[in-house]
């Protein structure tokens, strides 16, 4: 339940882009019993699309600076949304730009390009410390 709380608010920010609807939320109506556009699930998106829906989360507020990071991260690396949300700060390494993923009895260690070691970065130095509820949790991504 948790994960999909986490994905409807994803969601909910970025409804508006043709392109996030393809690319992203159509697993998630999966999960939920829902078709979000019919016969277009899954479809590939082109370049361009893919640049707009990672220039979306502008802006210095937390949750854009935060959705920015989840974006990057997912695009960067190609982990699914349950990969992301289950990420602890321990499993980040952003001075060699590495994540140490950790899921089910799975583990690997997948590179970061540039772009989102900086909104990673930035995400865990100016922001996460501001909205984080329990100062004792461990978990990357918070709301």
């Amino acid at each position: 339940m948790e994960e999909e709380t986490t994905m409807l608010q994803i969601k909910d920010a970025l409804v508006s882009l043709d392109v996030v609807e393809r690319f992203f939320l159509c697993d998630l109506d999966k999960c939920l019993g829902e078709c979000c556009i019919e016969g277009d699930a899954g479809a590939p998106i082109t370049e361009e699309e893919m640049a707009t829906l990672l220039e979306q989360p502008s802006g210095a507020e937390p949750k854009s600076v935060r959705d920015k990071a989840m974006l990057e991260l997912l695009y960067a690396t190609g982990i699914k949304v349950s990969e992301l949300i289950e990420l602890n700060l321990s499993d980040v390494n952003s001075q060699i730009g590495i994540i140490h993923m950790r899921h089910s009895r799975k583990e690997r260690i997948v590179p970061l390009y540039p772009a989102a070691v900086k909104a990673l970065t930035n995400y865990m130095i100016n922001v996460r410390p501001a909205i984080v509820m329990d100062e004792d949790s461990d978990n990357l991504f918070t709301n």
